[in-house]
This record gives structure tokens, C-alpha cells and sequence, in this order.
């Protein structure tokens, strides 16, 4: 009966080992582009300047809900770029 017990144990160390990533971009590194947008008319090539690294990019949207006064109807916008 103390077998049970110790082969549940061993089960939970074997399950609980992490899984290799090497189907996340071959364990390369992905650059985050954040806050990569043109601020109060400076850095206006940043964007440009993240895509063509040739690595995959991660560029940071701060997406908000606008609902339209008139209509009421809603819809997602970019509530954060600053040209």
C-alpha cells in the first residue's frame, strides 16, 4: 500500500514539469515594440524601426469601447496614438 502513495508522487512530478516552448517562435526571442508610437511629434520612425528588426514583433495597442452619442452604437477604437 505505500507503493500507491509513492507512484502518485512520482506521476505529479513527471506531469508537472513544464513543456518545452520550442513551438513559441523555435525559443527565439519576440521583440515587444511597447509604447513604440510617435509622441508629441517625436520618434516618428519607431514602428518602422520594430518591423524591420525581422524578428516577430509585438506592438502594444490600447484599444477602448466608444459608444457614438447619437446612435448608441458601439464599437472598439485605438485610444492611445499620438501623431
Amino acid at each position: 500500500m505505500r507503493l500507491l502513495p509513492a507512484f502518485f508522487v512520482a506521476a505529479a512530478t513527471l506531469y508537472g514539469q513544464a513543456p518545452p516552448l520550442d513551438f513559441l517562435n523555435h525559443n527565439q526571442p519576440v521583440l515587444d515594440a511597447h509604447n513604440c508610437y510617435p509622441y508629441e511629434g517625436k520618434w516618428a520612425d519607431r514602428i518602422e524601426r520594430a518591423l524591420k528588426t525581422g524578428r516577430p514583433v509585438g506592438i502594444e495597442q490600447d484599444i477602448a469601447w466608444y459608444a457614438d452619442p447619437k446612435t448608441g452604437a458601439g464599437r472598439a477604437v485605438v485610444s492611445r496614438l499620438f501623431l
